[in-house]
């Protein structure tokens, strides 16, 4: 089953900028293209279903992540971070702004 984002996120995410709140987004399920979707929209803090395993918890995380700690994509020449001559600028924004955990509801369902 292909799962999409909803297009009421964005709007949602908007209202919240500037303010103190932190937006939090549960994803349909633990699927790296639906979690860096997100990420490239502007959110950082994720509930994610159905982590049972060691495996499932290392996938979402490095889904999260830059390489070499994950297998978020990652364009390094471009004009937001100055044609690549901000250094550091990836492991800057995942130690301020990541955040993702298990969603304790789903615990044992499937």
């Amino acid at each position: 089953m292909r799962q999409t984002i909803s297009p009421r996120l964005f709007p949602q995410l908007m209202a919240l900028k500037g303010s103190a709140s932190a937006p939090v987004v549960r994803v349909p399920t633990n699927e790296p293209v639906i979690i860096k979707r997100l990420l490239d929209i502007g959110f950082y803090n994720f509930l994610i279903p159905f982590v049972e395993t060691k495996e499932e918890a290392e996938q979402a995380v490095a889904s999260t992540r830059y390489p070499p700690e994950g297998i978020r994509g990652v364009s390094v020449s471009h004009r937001a971070n100055m044609f690549g001559t901000v250094g550091g600028l990836f492991r800057s924004v995942e130690q301020e702004h990541h955040h993702s955990g298990p969603d304790r509801k789903s615990a044992g369902r499937r």
